[in-house]
C-alpha cells in the first residue's frame, strides 16, 4: 500500500492500515476542497446596504433585489471625515489611509445609530478592513451581515455583485 503523506495515513504501520482506517483518515482530512453547492453561496437580503471602501475611496450601495438575485443600486454616499488617524505607530504614508478608514467607520456608525442602515455588508481591502473593525460601534457589529476582504472600489457593479454571490 502506498503511503499517503498528507493525510496522516503514513503514521500507521502497514499491518494497521486497513482500508476502513485509511478511509476514515481521508474523510477527516480531505486532500481537496469540496465543490460548494448553491445553498452555500452568500445571499444578501433585500434592503441590505453594501459599503465598498479602500484607503482612498468609499461607495455605498443598497440591494434592491431579493436574497437570491442581487441588484445593487447607488445609495447616497456622504463625505467622509478623514481627521481620525488613530493607530499604534503608523507609518507616515499610512496616515491618510487610516484616517479615511476610520472616517468611513464613523460615518457607518452614525448611519446605523440613526437607523438609516438596518443590515450592512462591508467590502474593503484587508488593511482598511482591519482599521475599520477597531472603530465599529457595537450596534454596527450587530447589524453586520458580513465582511469581504477584497479591493473592489474600482470594480463595476456587476463585478461587486459577482464577488458577493461567490462569497
Amino acid at each position: 500500500m502506498a503511503r499517503a503523506t498528507r493525510c496522516g495515513a503514513h503514521r500507521l504501520r502497514r499491518a494497521e492500515a486497513t482500508p476502513a482506517i485509511v478511509l476514515r483518515i481521508f474523510k477527516e482530512r480531505p486532500l481537496f476542497r469540496r465543490a460548494r453547492s448553491k445553498e452555500n453561496f452568500m445571499q444578501l437580503p433585500h434592503g441590505t446596504h453594501v459599503a465598498v471602501a479602500d484607503g482612498n475611496r468609499f461607495v455605498l450601495f443598497r440591494n434592491d433585489g431579493d436574497e437570491a438575485v442581487i441588484n445593487l443600486v447607488d445609495a447616497a454616499s456622504p463625505e467622509v471625515e478623514t481627521t481620525n488617524r488613530s493607530g499604534a505607530n503608523p507609518e507616515v504614508r499610512d496616515l491618510d489611509e487610516r484616517g479615511h478608514a476610520a472616517g468611513v467607520a464613523a460615518m457607518l456608525n452614525k448611519q446605523v445609530l440613526d437607523n438609516d442602515i438596518e443590515k450592512l455588508l462591508i467590502i474593503a481591502d484587508p488593511n482598511t478592513l482591519g482599521v475599520m473593525r477597531s472603530h465599529y460601534h457595537s450596534e454596527l457589529a450587530k447589524r453586520l451581515v458580513g465582511e469581504l476582504p477584497k479591493t473592489l472600489t474600482n470594480a463595476d457593479t456587476a463585478a461587486i455583485e459577482k464577488a458577493i454571490t461567490a462569497a
